[in-house]
């Protein structure tokens, strides 16, 4: 997959989240998407949609500037955790927000991704030890931030960024060692159902990358 989807903002997911309200993180939508795509979930527009729905435990329909708004969080997800140019980031606050709550939201993705994998049945109950214990370390890694009062020493950032290469390099090992059997598992959608492309037939498979960021480049 080449790397041609702009990056989320976390301020735009944050303000959809408020306008949706929904009681949710940005970093934890993220994560959730996130664990679920490489578990192996694979998902058509109306079907994004209504997962949209139970995982920000919302009942109101989404708006037309809201539908485009998830759209662009699904389409970016999925097509930068299988970038070939290991272009997968977890969504955290810029670094111009206070450190501690920066990594508050890194507990919160990792807990998200755990939770989001946790959701998809396996085919094999017995995880690949490579899954195991890159979902092991996540749960630990979930833990930071929890205590607003830690002290944290002057290697602290350093050691944050250290943290956040290993995260997106194991979402994207993870998304690896399902992503066959997730491709052989994707059926067409129903005559009736939409697809991804705005303004195309509705007889696409679930879409790859190559589909889901025609018209949108890098700027």
């Amino acid at each position: 997959m080449s790397n041609t989807a702009k990056a989320l903002d976390f301020d735009e997911v944050a303000n959809l989240m408020v306008s949706l309200s929904a009681s949710i993180t940005p970093s934890e939508v993220h994560g959730l998407l996130a664990g679920q795509l490489a578990a192996g979930k694979r998902m058509d527009k109306s079907s994004w949609f209504a997962e949209a729905k139970t995982l920000l435990d919302i009942e109101t329909n989404f708006s037309p500037d809201q539908q485009e708004q998830l759209l662009f969080i699904y389409m970016a997800t999925f097509t930068q955790i299988g970038d070939a140019e290991l272009g997968f980031y977890p969504l955290i606050p810029d670094d111009d927000l206070e450190f501690n709550l920066r990594l508050q939201c890194l507990g919160l993705w990792c807990s998200g991704f755990l939770a989001g994998f946790a959701l998809i049945e396996k085919k094999n109950a017995t995880l690949p030890e490579l899954v195991n214990d890159a979902l092991n370390d996540l749960a630990a890694i979930s833990q930071v931030g929890a205590n607003e009062d830690e002290e944290l020493d002057e290697s602290a950032e350093s050691d944050f960024f250290q943290i956040i290469e290993y995260i997106r390099l194991a979402a994207m090992n993870i998304f690896i060692e399902y992503a066959a059997e997730a491709d052989a598992q994707q059926v067409k959608p129903a005559a009736n159902t939409e697809s991804f492309v705005e303004g195309k037939s509705t007889d696409n498979k679930y879409l790859g990358s190559e589909q889901l960021f025609t018209g949108r480049k890098v700027h």
